[in-house]
């Protein structure tokens, strides 16, 4: 997982002849999660929607769910246990949407083998931070998962997930405000391209013998990123280094925890430095009483109490009554915002110190505390990340208040009895099991009538006759490798219907991905890369299976198991035309099979049957797919027709081939002859009554544009640009496999 730079944005004034404060924090994420940075811009006079009417949508106990102006709040009440079952019964499919996602991206960078991540790496986490966790929150994670008919490990699962990932807030009073109160600000920027926004919720909560709070945070979610409790304390908190550090109280629970236990700034304090703590974390604690606020510097051996108010190397604005934490040239728009306005800020300009260029471009939400006032302001990122400025800091607030909503929870009656009491027996260990290998198993598919659609065209025609239909009976194995509660994992291998003179080549492998359940679902084929590492693949594949798709790698020939291991024979698709032609031709017919071997499975619905392949696997795909002529959803990443183009650019990956052609003085036109039968172009207009999702890079030199342009013309269907090369696509792989998930969602077929 590679480091990525990300400066604190931070503002605390605390009072005068007091210490300053910066450390610049280093957030560890993934490679695929790396985000673009924009040009730098500032907005100005942030727009507020005050969040009425309030309207009770549903209830349950002493919870209920109300739109707030077209916002959503939670309510909660009572025991941790009736508090997590009224969240996960009035957010049912929210609370499932966040668990889902939470794991698939978290499995995206176990398979990815980002730095710090392997196989496992969840669960190990949550195996280590299990038994500092209040019982308390665990029972109240039992209940989110009972009301929202969840596994319980896979809901504590989602909840240790901050912990992985590593954000800035500001804390404003006395003589920088303009009357004096206390103003605490919040600046979330957190990976806003995976769409946890759309999970947004803000939670108004009476636990049974703790404080009161809110916590601007996301259906599923216990824990607190940002929150403020009825004795008018806030915190928000900072990521940092010290990833691997897990034996603590992971940071959202320990937040959470002194939202609910601290009555004092001094208190609050406390909770943070004799609690066991994970990884490194800065928080921006305040308290409105007095009104004071402290910045907290932790890991899991240092515990640094920062006070304000003089300049620091990397700081050299000196601010009276403040202390300005920021990096680049977003500390250096902050201090000159917060001098030009110095004894002026009120809720107006604090909200706009929240705007770009002090926000990042990847915020995920703003949020501004009045504790005084018992009011807050909530901006989130828009839900529509095909927007241009859908994050957090280019959308308005919403204000919210605090007392009123509290007022809106009732006290304890007889409608408690509608949350089941909780069943200690039923409560699951936080440790997952391990899987055991399954033992190998053999079937068989039988024969059956196999037609390739006919084509009114005669020249099409022609060229489908060279595919000839696959009617026999074959058998297979398959064997279990590896299991989670969303899905397992099998081996699977049966003859490809074509014999080439390589036995290796002759037998297909699949990695087959199983969901759960015994509910009647799709499938899709998926087809790999030219290097044939299967991480793309894999990654896609997880994405559907978590999302309810069975998923089913095949295995191209001469890729994997099916290479020769003689150097004196074919080891690759693109080593020469001929090669290339007759795995292109292999392949059809071998997808066309694992069609067949997937609609012989239980629980799988034959009439939803879809492919999916990236760059060589996505132009063997729609190849596979106009042949065939009967895929109901297709997805083509980096893909393209006209594939003589394709072989024949200055890249790296068709060398080989291009030096072939040479070699055997083929020219262009007879090498766009011999690729005629193998051409998707000719066969994509097969395509049209199919869903089909492509998704190039506008900078492609492997597939050049033009080439990918043609594809979707010939097949009908428009083409989501990203502004990047063919490798540079990996950056945008989050929000790209949502969209293949959705695309592929059980609903939409």
């Amino acid at each position: 997982m590679a480091k990525a730079d990300i400066g604190l944005i931070g503002l605390a004034v605390m009072g005068e002849n007091r210490m300053n404060f910066y450390k610049k924090y280093k957030a560890f994420l993934a490679v695929l999660f790396l985000l673009c940075l924009w040009p730098l811009q500032l907005l100005s006079a942030a727009e507020v929607i005050i969040a009425q009417p309030l309207k009770v949508i549903d209830r349950c106990g002493r919870g209920s769910l109300v739109d707030a102006g077209g916002t959503k709040v939670l309510l909660l009440a009572g025991s941790p246990y009736e508090m997590g079952y009224q969240h996960g019964k009035l957010l049912k499919s929210s609370v499932s949407d966040f668990v889902k996602r939470v794991h698939m991206i978290a499995r995206t960078a176990e398979m990815a083998n980002a730095e710090g991540f392997t196989s496992g790496t969840f669960e190990m986490v949550l195996g280590k931070t299990k038994k500092f966790i209040d019982q308390r929150f665990i029972d109240e994670m039992q209940g989110l998962a009972d009301g929202a008919e969840l596994n319980p490990v896979d809901v504590q699962l989602a909840n240790i997930f901050p912990e992985m990932f590593h954000c800035s807030g500001f804390a404003l009073f006395g003589k920088a405000t303009a009357d004096g109160q206390m103003l605490h600000g919040r600046i979330l920027d957190y990976m806003t391209e995976v769409g946890l926004q759309e999970q947004a919720v803000v939670i108004v909560a009476k636990p049974d013998n703790f404080n009161a709070f809110v916590n601007v945070g996301y259906a599923g979610l216990i824990g607190s990123v940002t929150g403020m409790n009825d004795k008018q304390i806030a915190i928000g908190e900072m990521g940092g280094d010290g990833y691997g550090s897990w034996d603590g109280l992971p940071m959202t629970f320990l937040m959470r925890k002194a939202l609910e236990e601290a009555d004092t700034l001094s208190e609050a304090v406390k909770i943070f430095r004799d609690t066991p703590r994970t990884c490194e974390y800065y928080y921006v604690i305040s308290d409105a009483k007095i009104p004071d606020a402290r910045g907290l510097a932790c890991t899991s051996s240092k515990f640094d109490v920062i006070e304000p108010n003089h300049s620091y190397p990397r700081l050299p604005h000196a601010v009276n009554d403040a202390v300005l934490m920021s990096a680049g040239d977003r500390y250096e728009h902050l201090a000159e915002m917060v001098k030009r306005q110095f004894g002026k800020i009120d809720i107006a300009a604090a909200l706009d110190l929240m705007n770009r260029p002090v926000a990042m471009k990847s915020c995920l939400h703003r949020v501004l505390f009045a504790p005084q006032q018992k009011a807050f302001w909530v901006a989130n990122a828009s839900v529509d990340v095909n927007e241009p400025n859908y994050a957090a800091c280019f959308q308005p607030y919403y204000k919210y208040d605090f007392a009123g909503l509290l007022n809106m929870i009732s006290e304890p009656n007889a409608l408690d009895s509608q949350i089941p009491a909780q069943k200690k027996e039923k409560s699951v260990p936080l440790n997952p099991p391990q899987t055991q290998t399954g033992e190998k198993t053999t079937g068989a598919v039988k024969a059956c009538e196999d037609k390739i659609l006919s084509s009114p065209d005669v020249a099409v025609q022609k060229l489908l006759d060279k595919y000839k239909p696959d009617s026999n009976e074959f058998t297979f194995a398959i064997q279990q490798t590896s299991a989670n509660n969303f899905y397992s994992v099998h081996q699977v291998s049966f003859n490809s219907p074509l014999t080439t003179e390589i036995a290796a080549n002759n037998t297909i492998y699949c990695e087959y991905y199983r969901c759960a359940g015994t509910q009647l679902r799709p499938a899709v084929i998926i087809l790999d890369i030219l290097n044939g590492s299967m991480v793309v693949s894999r990654l896609i594949a997880n994405s559907l299976a978590i999302s309810g798709v069975d998923a089913c790698i095949m295995t191209l020939p001469h890729y994997g198991q099916r290479r020769s291991s003689q150097p004196n024979e074919v080891r690759q698709m693109n080593q020469s035309p001929d090669v290339f032609i007759q795995s292109a031709g292999q392949s059809v017919l071998d997808v066309r099979r694992t069609k067949r071997w997937l609609m012989a499975q239980p629980f799988i619905s034959k009439e939803k049957i879809g492919i999916c392949g990236t760059s060589l696997g996505g132009i063997i795909g729609s190849l596979a797919a106009g042949v065939d002529g009967q895929f109901t959803k297709a997805a083509f990443l980096l893909a393209g027709g006209n594939i003589s183009a394709v072989l024949t650019t200055d890249a790296n990956e068709v060398k080989q081939f291009k030096a072939e052609l040479e070699k055997n003085h083929i020219s262009a036109e007879q090498l766009k002859s011999m690729l005629e039968p193998i051409e998707p172009l000719n066969f994509a207009n097969r395509l049209s009554n199919a869903g089909v999702l492509m998704i190039n890079a506008s900078q492609d030199k492997v597939v050049p544009v033009d080439c990918s342009q043609k594809l979707a013309d010939a097949a009908g269907c428009k083409i989501i640009w990203y502004d990047t090369d063919h490798t540079g696509m990996v950056q945008h792989l989050p929000v790209i496999l949502l969209k293949m998930a959705d695309h592929f969602a059980a609903g939409k077929w």
